[in-house]
């Protein structure tokens, strides 16, 4: 059957093809919408999520602060809890997915992966 200059099998592949243009379209506006209005709760568990790295790391200067040992033991697991209570606060408000992306990202085990794998791509 001829349709439009063509047989059919042509149009299906064309009309395959247009197909996929438009579905990729549309996956990359659905996209740039959702990042572009993220809700105030995504916002605030993101910013808790920062928050705990940077109150994490704090505990490594603590130890050159002029205070009582005492006090250095009491910053330093206090900053730690805190931290985690922030983290996990925060990947509450963000979601399974978000907070486990970040945490895959951050985990040292799993940057020599990545660079193997930028490597590969590379073709080294």
């Amino acid at each position: 059957m001829w349709l439009y200059g063509c047989n059919t099998v042509d149009f299906v592949k064309i009309l395959g093809k247009d197909l996929d243009v438009m579905s990729n379209a549309m996956e990359e506006l659905m996209e740039t919408k959702s990042n572009a209005t993220k809700p105030l709760v995504y916002r605030i568990g993101m910013i808790l999520i920062i928050a705990s790295f940077i109150i994490w790391v704090m505990p490594l200067g603590i130890p050159f602060l002029p205070i009582s040992g005492k006090m250095k033991a009491f910053s330093i697991t206090s900053a730690l809890v805190m931290a985690e209570v922030l983290f996990w606060v925060g990947a509450l408000m963000v979601g399974k997915e978000a907070a486990r992306k970040i945490r895959t990202a951050i985990n040292p085990k799993n940057w020599k992966n990545r660079r193997n794998e930028g490597r590969q791509e590379d073709g080294e």
